[in-house]
């Protein structure tokens, strides 16, 4: 799945970047957080869009997401919050799943066809469409939908999902592979045996 991934690498090198960068923004060098925002702004934005298939709510919650970001970056500790992209991921869900709550229902606003479709016919290795992918991924329930998401497009470890999440790593587990057989399932159905 090479070509869905919008991965932002969390090598030691990436790491120390973030907190270099991090330091830098808490001493007053705003272009650090500038630099952040960039690094990020792509893989998250396109994390919640997945998530919740609104284009205008995945422009909100990443602009909440980075006001969050700036207010609240100076008590940021790597020790207590994982890795920067980690508490990233994990704010951006946590938004997501407050609009959840406050509407009562996952909206089901048409989706952006000019995004939907960038790239959405060429198959990846498995030979299943961008497209057809998404619209597998929008059957699943959320819990599941989440971990997948995390795990196919953010590139998280299960260990780094489950905090996310705010799950054991073992309940992280089994919804990837719960998720995993609904998804052979509906594919055996739909005739997709690639």
């Amino acid at each position: 799945m090479a070509e869905l991934s919008d991965k932002t690498a969390d090598s030691p090198d990436t790491e120390c970047r973030d907190e270099t960068l991090l330091r830098e923004y808490q001493q007053g060098k705003a272009e650090a957080l500038k630099e952040l925002f960039i690094k990020y702004q792509k893989p998250l934005f396109n994390f919640v869009y997945r998530l919740s298939d609104d284009y205008t709510l995945a422009e909100d919650i990443l602009q909440d997401l980075f006001i969050r970001m700036a207010e609240n970056i100076g008590r940021f500790s790597p020790k207590r919050s994982g890795s920067l992209r980690q508490w990233l991921y994990q704010v951006a869900i946590n938004l997501y799943r407050d609009n959840y709550r406050h509407n009562q229902k996952v909206k089901e606003a048409e989706p952006n066809l000019a995004v939907k479709q960038i790239k959405a016919e060429q198959p990846n290795k498995t030979g299943i469409t961008r497209s057809e992918f998404e619209e597998l991924l929008a059957q699943l329930p959320q819990e599941q939908k989440e971990v997948v998401l995390l795990k196919v497009y953010s590139g998280l470890t299960f260990r780094e999902i489950s905090e996310t999440i705010n799950c054991p790593l073992n309940t992280a587990l089994s919804r990837m592979q719960y998720a995993l057989k609904s998804l052979r399932k509906v594919c055996l159905a739909k005739g997709v045996n690639r």
